[in-house]
């Protein structure tokens, strides 16, 4: 090959590459499609998406299905959506799978309950409280299956005991219709506005259960509508929390759930009552305000087991909390307060520098130091955890039992990670190696990856944007947790 050739080869080649950096730049990434899908900029969402699902990124594939199934920005195509649920769906995604169920379910294909209620199935079967009450209103309709009522209850508790809206409306309409329970408009009325309670003020669902509530409430005095009312404030969902009704139906409890296998971590135990035996209460830890939306996020471990949450700020008062959505394998979980606390804070969209100053924020020991909030401060002192963790970073500042699900601050009050772990020292020093101040966070990339998992917003900030002093932007959004069990 002569020079020229080699050179014009070149040229070639490096335009080539550029073509390809460009066409990459173009594509975006997956937080950017969700970005122009919160502008309602359709075409750009799906340009960005359709790449990475063929690539197969699952929730790319998600939120594909989801564009052409409501049909945004472009005509609706039942066929398309099923296509790229199937893809995560066929990997046992729980949330692709109701997805996969509500495409047959819709009709757009032709009616084919049965496929429904078999994806519903998959889909609840992992604990998924969309499909968990869609599969109970199958069971109660006998579509895709014959009808049995003592298993659409049983499917709409699993549900209702997440908190999900529709399956306590659903729950209240087996008490005013005497469905597998016997009849009862004053338990009707009560898990009717437990249910309302629930739903968005502007939702589509809130009217039409409302205009049932007040039919309810017709046959009922006065006294009994208000009394019924106070009482609907006070129910909080939680695992075995409807074990009465499941007695009424003559169906076996759910109970608290199985143990399952637990890391070690920052949390509080349950104190020991005289003769070792622990009291009713079980546990804290902390957490932090991250969206708009006022939800908390926090480690799975601290509200692992719970049968019911309490939330709040620094010496504020306390309110119910609803686990939203959990990662086991990743010690990540989503808490929904009953009443908005506090003030979100951002989650840096750059990685922690190694030896940079950082400031833990939380509720250590609470009851045996203050149950006020406590900060620390240190240094990064590796960005690799545990056993090289990519997902961790490590860290000098002190923390205690109490501090995990706390935020993790950098100088300016961004979030860089989220405190989960330290050594157990007193299994070194049996060994004979003294270890000091080595604790574990969540890196806030990690974060990030499990909210666009699941879809949920989160406010994020560039490295040295300034937030005002920590200490008081961290006590408006740092959350005390308290499990009961």
């Amino acid at each position: 090959m002569s020079l020229r050739a080699v050179g014009k080869f070149v040229l070639i080649l490096a335009v080539g590459l550029t073509a390809a950096c460009q066409a990459a730049a173009q594509q975006g990434s997956l937080a950017d499609a969700r970005e122009a899908i919160r502008a309602k900029d359709y075409g750009r969402a799906i340009a960005i998406l359709q790449p990475l699902a063929e690539q197969g990124n699952s929730a790319a594939e998600q939120e594909l299905g989801g564009i052409y199934f409501l049909g945004l920005g472009t005509p609706v195509d039942a066929n398309a959506a099923l296509k790229w649920f199937m893809g995560p769906a066929q990997k046992g995604d729980a949330i692709a799978q109701k997805d996969v169920a509500i495409v047959y379910q819709s009709g757009k294909l032709g009616p084919n309950d049965d496929e429904a209620f078999r994806w519903f199935k998959l889909s609840a079967e992992q604990g998924n409280a969309d499909a968990e009450s869609n599969l109970g209103f199958m069971y109660r309709r006998g579509r895709g299956t014959p009808p049995d009522v003592k298993e659409a209850i049983r499917w709409t508790i699993k549900a209702a005991e997440q908190g999900h809206a529709v399956s306590l409306a659903n729950l209240g309409t087996h008490y005013a219709e005497g469905l597998g329970v016997a009849q009862s408009y004053s338990q009707a009325l009560f898990w009717l506005d437990v249910a309302i309670q629930r739903m968005p003020p502007n939702g589509p669902e809130r009217p039409k259960h409302q205009k049932y509530a007040d039919g309810l409430a017709a046959h009922l005095s006065a006294t009994e509508v208000q009394s019924i009312a106070a009482s609907a404030t006070t129910w909080i969902p939680a695992r075995g929390a409807l074990d009465s009704v499941l007695a009424q139906a003559g169906l076996p409890p759910n109970g608290p759930g199985p143990s399952p296998v637990r890391i070690a971590s920052a949390a509080t135990p349950a104190p020991q009552a005289p003769g070792g035996r622990p009291p009713s209460g079980s546990g804290s830890g902390s957490g932090f305000i991250f969206n708009t939306a006022g939800e908390v996020l926090t480690n799975n471990h601290v509200v692992d087991r719970c049968t019911s949450i309490r939330t709040r700020l620094a010496n504020g008062e306390p309110t119910a909390a609803t686990l939203i959505v959990t990662d086991k394998i990743g010690d990540l979980a989503v808490l929904r307060p009953a009443v908005r606390l506090g003030e979100p804070v951002a989650l840096r969209d750059k990685a922690a520098r190694q030896g940079e100053t950082v400031i833990v924020a939380g509720f250590p020991l609470s009851g045996l130091l203050t149950t006020d909030m406590n900060i620390s401060e240190g240094i990064v002192s590796a960005l690799s955890g545990l056993a090289d963790s990519a997902r961790q970073i490590q860290i000098s500042a002190p923390i205690q039992s109490g501090n995990s699900g706390g935020p993790v601050f950098d100088a300016d009050g961004a979030v860089v990670g989220v405190v989960q772990s330290a050594l157990n020292t007193a299994a070194l020093a049996a060994a004979g190696t003294i270890a000091q101040n080595a604790n574990f966070a969540i890196k806030a990339s990690s974060v990030r990856e499990f909210l666009d998992a699941k879809a949920i917003p989160y406010e994020t900030t560039a490295a040295g944007k300034t937030h005002g002093r920590v200490p008081e932007h961290a006590r408006r959004s740092t959350v005390f947790i308290e499990c009961l069990r």
